[in-house]
């Protein structure tokens, strides 16, 4: 399996190995226990690869500004609310394109995600601009479909999600912004929310993270803002005594 290669003709990651992995055990423990196939699950004996610790990029302020603007800036009607929405909520990018008008409550103010890769229902915030560009697209939305983001174009009768891909990479051009990817706008949130003060399990809910393995990465960066508050704290008290 490891030294297969993908349809790119790229090694296969470590990570993809460890998904194959699980797979195969639970089938092989279902064929185990429910189905008495056999009495062995021979894959618990197989050591699981080491995978690298996970990709955090990270836009600065410098380059936050620059993607919005142009953004804003695209022939695009979509890119700027979608990019503004992974970077206020978090939100992965097939949860973005992927939602519909009946996940939005304005009155809560509240988006729900019906299909989180996690498999769990979670709702977030929207607030600000966010909730104001949501309401003036619902006045001109289409009525072929209730997807908030759909594509000009239909394939087999079907309204599809909009595809992303040419305006981002031309919007990241535009911004002058290299090694970055549309994920990063969640690690930029979650880094965001880190360096705002919110706690390590806050973080964890409105990102969706199942376990606090994935939030971790952000931690150093909570423990930065508490360092600097405390600094300020003291000085504070330097200068009163």
């Amino acid at each position: 399996m490891k030294t297969e290669t993908t349809r790119q003709g790229k090694p296969r990651s470590n990570a993809t190995v460890n998904r194959y992995l699980s797979i195969l055990s639970h089938l092989f423990s279902i064929a185990c226990n429910d189905w008495g196939w056999t009495t062995d699950n021979p894959i618990k004996r197989v050591s699981k690869l080491k995978e690298p610790s996970g990709r955090v990029r990270y836009l600065s302020e410098n380059e936050r500004d620059r993607l919005l603007g142009a953004c804003r800036d695209s022939q695009s009607d979509s890119i700027y609310l979608i990019v503004l929405l992974a970077l206020s909520t978090g939100m992965r990018r097939g949860e973005i394109l992927g939602l519909t008008w009946g996940d939005i409550n304005t009155d809560a103010g509240l988006i729900t995600i019906p299909d989180s890769k996690n498999g769990e229902v979670r709702s977030v915030p929207i607030v600000g601009e966010v909730s104001l560009l949501l309401a003036e697209r619902a006045k001109i939305r289409r009525f072929d479909t209730w997807l908030i983001f759909p594509s000009t174009l239909k394939r087999e009768g079907e309204v599809k999600p909009l595809l992303l891909r040419a305006s981002w990479e031309k919007v990241l051009a535009e911004a002058g912004i290299k090694d970055f990817h549309f994920h990063d706008l969640r690690h930029t949130a979650g880094s965001h929310l880190a360096m705002s003060g919110a706690s390590e399990r806050e973080i964890q809910e409105i990102l969706g993270h199942r376990t606090t393995q994935m939030t971790k990465r952000y931690i150093h960066l909570i423990q930065e803002h508490t360092r600097g508050v405390i600094e300020r704290m003291t000085k504070a008290f330097n200068m009163e005594s």
